[in-house]
């Protein structure tokens, strides 16, 4: 069950009055007290600038349309235009060769008489690409790539790649 906002919510000015004895409330010490508070007033809204990041950043995960939705709060905000497209790429024929026998395996059935003929993955450069990240080409140039390439795999998966294209 997650925390209740008002666990941390603090009323500074009601504080510092609650602080003074109401028999030396006036004007003059009620200001000083204040003045005094200041300096935790601004470590308080600190406090909820910085737990209100950490809640956005922890609300965010390695799916697709969380991490369109990272993008385009940060670098598209008004007009949200850049998509994340899932890639379904079918390669024709796919060969696994055999180190020891330098040959491949190639796999078909009898009546088919065409040999399908696997390759590792590391060797087809089609089947790595998991997602493509479409940008806007008005926006494209104007964005620092490799922060934007950090930013992705800072929240994706390990094995999972991407390739980013203007549109």
């Amino acid at each position: 069950m997650p925390l209740s906002d008002n666990i941390y919510t603090v009323q500074w000015n009601k504080f510092t009055l609650w602080l003074i004895p109401p028999i030396l409330r006036n004007n003059k010490i009620v200001a000083m007290a204040t003045a005094l508070t200041t300096s935790v007033n601004d470590l308080y809204v600190r406090f909820w600038q910085f737990r209100k990041s950490i809640q956005y950043r922890i609300s965010i995960n390695y799916q697709t349309c969380y991490l369109q939705k990272l993008l385009n709060d940060q670098y598209d905000f008004t007009l949200r235009r850049i998509k994340i497209l899932n890639t379904f790429l079918n390669s024709p024929a796919t060969s696994l060769y055999q180190n020891t026998e330098g040959v491949p395996v190639k796999l078909y059935q009898k009546s088919e008489g065409n040999p399908l003929i696997l390759y590792q993955r590391s060797e087809t450069a089609e089947n790595n690409i998991s997602f493509i990240i479409q940008i806007p080409a008005a926006l494209y140039s104007t964005i620092d790539l490799t922060g934007l390439t950090a930013l992705v795999q800072c929240y994706c998966l390990p094995t999972k790649t991407f390739i980013i294209q203007p549109i």
